[in-house]
């Protein structure tokens, strides 16, 4: 290496700058993106500068767009396993609504239950009490009867009360209505 080029590597090296060759005022064109380059340029939202650059710079850009890839299929599957364990916990939600709906309506019909016993056992008791009384009773529906037989029995009787035309009941309306219709002097029943 001559003096000249250890002096330019040491200006390079101090700037930062790479020496441009004299008589190139213009750039040369871009070459053709590869479908590569355009799907690492979607990938960083920006395209990406061609540089002539080694194989491993190539290789680290062909991981990143493929771990994209990985990434988004991830993604979507975890989207997927997001809505089925949705799914799951408001399934389970509502079978808990259930059991707490069938708890409740079991604890109203026992409750019912418990209730129409005791109402059961009450009027049970009270028909007893009816049955004592119409044995009590009893009798006196037979003598009611066994009078009411005798009444229709007698020829002329008053249809309400019963007494035969010779013992016209005087508290009896239709009684005096019959005595003053048969009797020609209008005077009260005996």
């Amino acid at each position: 290496m001559s003096a000249r080029d250890v002096e330019r590597a040491r200006a390079v090296a101090e700037l930062g700058a790479l020496p441009v060759p004299l008589g190139h005022d213009r750039p040369a064109p871009a070459p053709q993106r590869t479908p590569f380059e355009a799907r690492l340029d979607e990938y960083l939202g920006r395209p990406v500068v061609r540089r002539s650059c080694c194989g491993s710079e190539r290789a680290l850009a062909e991981i990143a767009v493929g771990l994209r890839d990985e990434l988004m299929r991830l993604r979507a599957a975890l989207d997927q396993t997001e809505d089925d364990l949705t799914g799951a916990c408001l399934a389970r939600w509502e079978e808990e609504q259930d059991n707490t709906r069938l708890r409740l309506a079991h604890k109203s019909a026992v409750l019912r239950a418990v209730r129409l016993r005791e109402q059961c056992a009450t009027l049970a008791a009270q028909v007893a009490g009816v049955d004592r009384l119409m044995a009590d009773v009893q009798p006196w529906a037979d003598a009611a009867d066994r009078i009411n037989g005798l009444k229709a029995q007698a020829p002329g009787a008053c249809s309400d009360c019963g007494a035969p035309p010779v013992e016209w009941c005087t508290g009896c309306a239709a009684c005096c209505a019959d005595h003053d219709a048969t009797c020609p002097e209008g005077g009260e029943p005996s």
